[in-house]
């Protein structure tokens, strides 16, 4: 049963439910992993910044060093110290080497290398210097066209710097002082310089920028996101807890009247039970009244006409037929009424099956129909109820014979499962049962093959079942339509541990 509560099923709450807080624990996660990305992305943009203000830096230093050793070479020109301008022209042609390298990798993008040793060291590789904790930085290409622009005028001047730094140590050794190339020099280096300064003053004020918008991009998702999560949380109040708060009520009172109907249905079930048990046994006088005069006039058909003697014998068909119908309404009545009771003994399976083959062998005889037994040689005992297994396997037999193709026949099996269960089965060659039929086979009266005007009440096979059940049993069917049915019945063997 599907209870409603304000017109929504409790099934659909449920699974609204658990959807709406799937979608407000995947929105929350969405959220927080893109924070964690912009976060990185921000970090990773200051790492690089960091490393791009460093490197400007260290162009400013080895602008400050060319200077320096020009000067140097230009001291030890003036006092004719030829080692010493050869030793410095070699530390200033590295410099120069070394500021190129470093600026066209911080134009253009690429590699550049940063270790605990002067940078000169870790890219000259005709140094001697360690390497150790060297680390590459690859940097993209600038993007920032005002810096490439400064960066571009940084390259001019130094450009102009090296230009005068060579033409000044051309000069004659005793004109050194008075040259004026010597005298720009200098100057030039200030202006390089300065440049470089504000190439670094632009990447600061680029940096900060970035960040700032990175932080407001920051700021605004984790505002979104709170505003999205507490919408949801609403959202999800509004339309799931509130209904079932408001439903408590309506939901108790349904409970409680479910429970009062289910009381009326066991007691009616239980009244119909009693009715028709109290009935059956009403109508078992008279039928057997009936029969017993039916019986009397039998033997007095000597002197009856044909139409008298099929007169009789309807009589006496129909009377069984009746009686039979009682028993079974009453069986199935105390069955459910909890009154059917059985006796669990040894039931030796030869005896049972030859008496039930035997009283249903004039049946199968009026049919042409051969029983072929398997069973009832191999000396199996079981636990059950000697009578009630009987009327189980008589009812079983029956149908096969009512259900089969005249001149068709039965086949009695057995085999044991697990050591400890007996499974007998019963094969007929009729017509079979297809899938929709073995669903209704079990439920009260339910007839099969009604179109042929087989005999039946539509219980016996829900007897069957009950009986097994009560006698820790169990039933099945096989059946491929066109090639006849299967059935089993499974019970514990009375030596079974």
């Amino acid at each position: 049963m599907n209870i409603v509560v304000h017109g929504i099923g409790i099934k659909t709450l449920k699974r609204d439910l658990t959807l709406r807080f799937t979608l407000l624990l995947s929105t929350f996660l969405i959220m927080l992993a893109v924070s964690y990305y912009v976060s990185s992305v921000a970090i990773s943009e200051k790492e690089l910044d960091s490393v791009l203000l460093n490197i400007a830096g260290r162009q400013r230093m080895l602008i400050h060093q060319y200077t320096s050793e020009t000067n140097q070479m230009l001291v030890g020109l003036a006092s004719s110290d030829l080692e010493m301008v050869l030793s410095e022209k070699k530390k200033a042609d590295q410099t120069a080497k070394l500021f190129k390298r470093t600026h066209d990798a911080f134009v253009y993008g690429g590699e550049i290398f940063i270790g605990s040793n002067n940078l000169a060291h870790v890219i000259n590789p005709d140094t001697s210097a360690s390497k150790d904790n060297v680390t590459v930085t690859p940097i993209p290409p600038l993007k920032n066209k005002e810096i490439l622009d400064h960066l571009k005028l940084v390259d001019t001047e130094w450009q102009e710097l090296n230009r005068l730094a060579l033409l000044s140590l051309r000069s004659n050794v005793h004109s050194v002082s008075d040259s004026r190339y010597v005298r720009r020099l200098l100057g030039q280096a200030t202006k390089c310089v300065v440049e470089m300064d504000h190439v670094v003053q632009l990447m600061q004020r680029d940096s900060e920028t970035k960040l700032r918008h990175l932080d407001t991009l920051l700021l605004t998702m984790i505002i979104v996101g709170i505003v999205l999560f507490l919408l949801l949380v609403y959202y999800v109040y509004s339309r799931i807890v509130l209904p079932l708060d408001n439903s408590v009520s309506t939901l108790q009172h349904t409970t409680e009247i479910l429970e009062i109907e289910k009381e009326r249905a066991e007691k009616a079930n239980q009244a119909k039970s009693e009715f028709l048990s109290r009935m059956s046994h009403e109508l078992r006088t008279p039928m057997n009244a009936i029969l017993g005069f039916g019986q009397i006039l039998e033997m007095e058909t000597s002197n009856f006409n044909k139409a008298q003697k099929d007169a009789v014998n309807e009589i006496l068909y129909a009377g069984h037929h009746l009686l039979n119908l009682i028993n079974e309404v009453l069986d199935l009545a105390k069955i459910e009424s909890g009154k059917m009771e059985v006796s669990m003994e040894k039931v030796h399976i030869d005896e049972l099956l030859k008496q039930c083959i035997t009283l249903i062998g004039t049946q199968a005889k009026a049919r042409r129909i051969e029983i072929i037994d398997h069973v009832s040689s191999n000396g199996y005992i079981v636990k059950a109820d000697f009578t009630r297994l009987k009327q189980v396997l008589l009812n079983l037999l029956s149908n096969a014979v009512k259900y089969n193709q005249e001149s068709g026949h039965i086949t009695i099996n057995s085999e044991i499962n697990d050591n400890q269960r007996l499974r007998i089965s019963i094969m007929d060659t009729g017509k079979g049962i297809s899938e929709e039929e073995i669903e209704k086979l079990f439920t009260s009266f339910e007839r099969l093959d009604t179109a042929n005007n087989v005999e039946g009440t539509g219980i016996g096979l829900v007897i069957t079942k009950h009986l097994l059940e009560l006698m820790d049993g169990t039933i099945g069917v096989e059946s491929t339509p066109g090639k006849g049915s299967t059935f089993w019945v499974e019970l514990a063997l009375s030596n079974a541990t």
